[in-house]
Formats: C-alpha cells, sequence, structure tokens
C-alpha cells in the first residue's frame, strides 16, 4: 500500500515537472499557481465526494473544516518546500529544453555555430540597406539573417563568442528587418559590435519575443581602431575599455585624439557612454558623442587646428578648446532635466529632436523635429503629437521616419529627402504601391490623411481573418484543466478502493430479548 501511495506521488512530480517545463512561457505562472493549491481542490473533491455517496453523515462540514484545520497545519511547511523543489526542477529542464524549441520551429531557421565572413556570402534572403561608410562615402551593406534562439545558448559569430562579451552600441540607427519564421512580423535590430581590431564582429539583433534573439549578420566586420587625418597631423583612436573577468568593461567605443607631433593628448572621451572618430571624405573629422540618448556632433578640422558644433551649425573655434567644449556638452547631456533627446544624420546635415510624452499608463510616444541644420529651417515639427517615431538614414541628406500612434489611426513610414525638398511615404497598410509623396511642408497634412484611410482600411477588413484560433488560445488552459481532473480521480480512486478495509473498533452488541426474562 506505502509502495502505491509512492508511486502515486511521483507520477504527480513528473506530470507537475513536465508541464511546468513544456507549457508557453505566459502559462508557467498559471501551472504554479494550480500547483500551489492542488491539495485544496483534492480535499474539496473528497469533500464533494463524501456529500454524494454519504447523504444521511452528521456534521460532514464541520468535520470537514476540522480535517481541512489540522491538514492544513500540519502539511504547508512540507508542502511549500515541496512545491519549491518541483518548480526548480521543471524550470531547469525548461532550461535545457528552450533550444530545442527554436530549433523545432516552422520554418526552420539558420542556425549557423560559427559564422565566419567568408560564410555569410551564402546566407540566403539578403537585405540591403544603405549606410555611411567611416570615411563618409556611401556603402551598401547587406544585412543576412544568421541565427534565432535564446540567450547564453552558445552562438557564435565571426569566431567569437557572442554571449560572452559585452556588445558595444556603434550609434547607427536601428533596422527594420523581419523575424527570421514570421516574415510579416517586423522588428528593429539595433546594430552592434564585439571584439578589437581586425577581428572585430558585427551584428543586428532583436529580442523578437521574451528570451528569444534573431542575428542578422552583414558583410563588414572590421571596425577601424587606429588612424590619422587627411594631412597627418592628429591621430585618432577606438578604445574599447579594459577587460574585466574576460568582457569589456566598456558598453560603447572611447575616442582619443592625439597631436602627432607633440604626442599630447588633447581628446579622452572616456566619460561619454560613447564617442566615435571618423575621417570625411573632405579631409575633416567628425566627432560624434552619445549620452544619455542624446548626440552631439563636432567637425575637426585639422589643417586649421578648429572645430565647430556641426549639430547646432556653430562657429568654428579653436582646437585648444575641444576638450572643454566636450566636457561642457556632457556635463549639459547629464544634467538635463526636460524629457529631449537628439539624433543627427550620419553626414551631420539633419538633426531630429525628439520629446518624450506619456500618452498613457507607460505609453511613452517619441515625437520628432527635423531640423536642416545647414538653414535651421525646422522641415517636420510634431511636438506635443501622438506620432511616435523611429529613425534611420537611407542616404546623404534624406531621413527615413516610421511612425506609429497611439490614440488616433496612422502607422506609416515616411522619407524626407532634403535634396529635392520632398517627402515620400513609403509604407501604409493597405496602401499598396501608389503611395503620396509631395512638397516636404505639406508632409504632416500627407500624415493625417494617411491616418485617415488607415482607420478606413481596418474597418473595412474582416475581424475574423485577424483572430487567432480560438482552441489554440486556450489549448494549454485545457491541458491544465484535465490534469487537474485526472490527479482528482487518481486520487480518489486510491483513496477509496486501496486503502483497505478500516479496523472495527467496537464489536456491535446483540440485541436483548427482554420477553424471555424470568
Amino acid at each position: 500500500m506505502i509502495a502505491q501511495y509512492w508511486l502515486l506521488a511521483a507520477l504527480a512530480a513528473t506530470i507537475v515537472v513536465a508541464m511546468i517545463a513544456s507549457v508557453p512561457r505566459r502559462w508557467t505562472r498559471w501551472v504554479m499557481a494550480l500547483v500551489v493549491v492542488s491539495p485544496v481542490i483534492l480535499y474539496v473533491g473528497a469533500f464533494a465526494w463524501e456529500v454524494v455517496t454519504r447523504p444521511g453523515a452528521e456534521d460532514v462540514f464541520a468535520n470537514a473544516m476540522l480535517g481541512f484545520s489540522l491538514l492544513s497545519a500540519i502539511l504547508l511547511i512540507p508542502w511549500g518546500v515541496t512545491c519549491v523543489v518541483l518548480f526548480a526542477l521543471g524550470l531547469g529542464f525548461r532550461r535545457l529544453f528552450r533550444g530545442r524549441e527554436v530549433a523545432d520551429a516552422k520554418p526552420v531557421a539558420l542556425r549557423q555555430a560559427n559564422i565566419a565572413p567568408a560564410q555569410v556570402a551564402t546566407l540566403p534572403a539578403a537585405i540591403k540597406f544603405s549606410t555611411m561608410a567611416d570615411d563618409g562615402s556611401r556603402d551598401a551593406i547587406e544585412w543576412r539573417h544568421a541565427h534565432i534562439g535564446f540567450e547564453n545558448d552558445g552562438l557564435k559569430i565571426g569566431g567569437q563568442d557572442v554571449w560572452g562579451q559585452k556588445w558595444r552600441d556603434v550609434g547607427a540607427a536601428p533596422l527594420r528587418l523581419s523575424h527570421p519564421s514570421y516574415p510579416l512580423q517586423m522588428h528593429l535590430h539595433a546594430i552592434y559590435e564585439i571584439g578589437n581590431g581586425p577581428s572585430a564582429t558585427r551584428f543586428a539583433a532583436s529580442e523578437v519575443s521574451n528570451g528569444v534573439w534573431s542575428f542578422y549578420v552583414s558583410t563588414r566586420y572590421v571596425t577601424e581602431t587606429s588612424a590619422v587625418s587627411a594631412d597627418g597631423s592628429l591621430r585618432f583612436e577606438q578604445r574599447a575599455g579594459e577587460m574585466v573577468n574576460g568582457r569589456l568593461d566598456s558598453v560603447g567605443t572611447c575616442a582619443v585624439l592625439v597631436d602627432v607631433v607633440t604626442n599630447k593628448m588633447l581628446l579622452d572621451c572616456g566619460a561619454w557612454s560613447a564617442s566615435e572618430i571618423t575621417n570625411s571624405a573632405d579631409g575633416s573629422l567628425l566627432l560624434r558623442l552619445d549620452h544619455k540618448d542624446g548626440e552631439t556632433l563636432l567637425r575637426i578640422f585639422p589643417a586649421s587646428r578648429t572645430f565647430r558644433d556641426q549639430g547646432m551649425n556653430g562657429p568654428a573655434l579653436p582646437l585648444a578648446d575641444l576638450a572643454a567644449t566636450v566636457e561642457r556638452a556632457r556635463y549639459a547631456a547629464a544634467h538635463q532635466t526636460e524629457p529631449t533627446y537628439r539624433r543627427i544624420s550620419p553626414d551631420g546635415s539633419i538633426r531630429i529632436d525628439l520629446v518624450a510624452t506619456e500618452w498613457g499608463n507607460s505609453q511613452w510616444v517619441y515625437s520628432p523635429r527635423v531640423t536642416d541644420i545647414a538653414s535651421g529651417r525646422v522641415v517636420l515639427d510634431l511636438w506635443n503629437t501622438d506620432w511616435d517615431a523611429t529613425v534611420s538614414y537611407p542616404a546623404n541628406r534624406r531621413l527615413s521616419l516610421d511612425f506609429r500612434r497611439y490614440h488616433f489611426s496612422g502607422n506609416l513610414t515616411i522619407e524626407l529627402d532634403l535634396n529635392t525638398d520632398r517627402y515620400r511615404i513609403t509604407r501604409e497598410p493597405g496602401g499598396g504601391e501608389n503611395l503620396p509623396s509631395g512638397p516636404l511642408h505639406e508632409a504632416a497634412a500627407a500624415m493625417e490623411e494617411s491616418g485617415r484611410r488607415t482607420a478606413k482600411f481596418a474597418t473595412a477588413r474582416p475581424v475574423f481573418n485577424d483572430r487567432p484560433n480560438p482552441f489554440a488560445a486556450w489549448r494549454a488552459a485545457l491541458v491544465i484543466l484535465l490534469g487537474a481532473l485526472a490527479l482528482i480521480a487518481v486520487a480518489t480512486f486510491l483513496s477509496l478502493h486501496l486503502a483497505g478495509d478500516k479496523p472495527q473498533l467496537l464489536r456491535q452488541i446483540p440485541k436483548l430479548d427482554l420477553s424471555k426474562a424470568p
């Protein structure tokens, strides 16, 4: 009899561990809660069985409450310890099975265990994005999907351990790339770098779902770490920081500027979150600084030993004032109280000032104001609206804004071309191929009109096409319910049929026949 109870306990524990390890993440907490209260469910089931099978019993409810109180006092702590152990085992097995879940996803995504630069050309479905090269020229980079998996799954790209070192944000605009298993789902992939020198590896990554990461790789891996200006008078370096416990201590690179003749350090940007110096085609140097989501762009002229604030179109200042100017800019960024963030295009021609507004509970909207730096003209001003923007730069003096809207209809991508002084809507739900374009000053009105078209399109779409399968939504709940009912049924059966006959404590006294008494 004892062995049968131990077998039942082992079966129940196995079911609990298997459910925690296998159910979708959104149902894990509900499974845990059901396990915690399962003794109460079993006790209520036994009480209901007694009421049904023994309707004439007296004080059933009082006895049930007394029994519940006694069992709670005795079993509360042991049951709590048991739950902790079962949950730990289930989560541990879940961790082991997560890689298999991703590998079995359909359609099957690429899982490159070690992607070398020479292998990139063999990956399918290349996506080209035109970006700014380090020397200021245009460079078309191909981004190809490389991997999808969970955190710390041993991924290597270009021979580098992706999860074994810190990622450095290169400061570029995020890329809008598709989910490898669901091409219609678009996700913003930030661009990162790992490694140093010629072995540096660049990739784009995004957490497409809770704990699941998608990776794209480009054909350009090498990061310039040390170079000189065109006239040879200034040397600049990109330092990645110290190695601490096998990882880089800094997230972003640190720019350093040195006078070649005197070997004197003119600037050290270690106090900034990220900084970078690059050569420009005209012989100048572009110093890009990033702190608390605020970008500062300075243009340095080595020949004249001057610099100016490119982002604000400031006057030329002597190079000796560079360090002090950079420190003032960092202090202003660190002590900024207004929720505004600055983005500057790679060529230094467009400034985007984003103001953050909480339109709903934890729903922050980053609405932009776009300024042509050279002329100071405000091209598009959406401050204090509910248009939320993500910024990218398809070409020189061209800006792409990916918009979504909270309180009213609106979901589009618009491209602003300051060379031709025109706008073009490149994406609109239900818009087809012939999307509107026109002069820049009509861009805001065109966005409002696009929002009205989007609202009509959403209303006209059949609602049932967007609904998931109802059975799929309740599948996990049904499995949990059936498992709980099975446990209750097995426990009730064993309690009633395998417990054996109870010993009779009192022998029945025979009735006396008083009629035969003398």
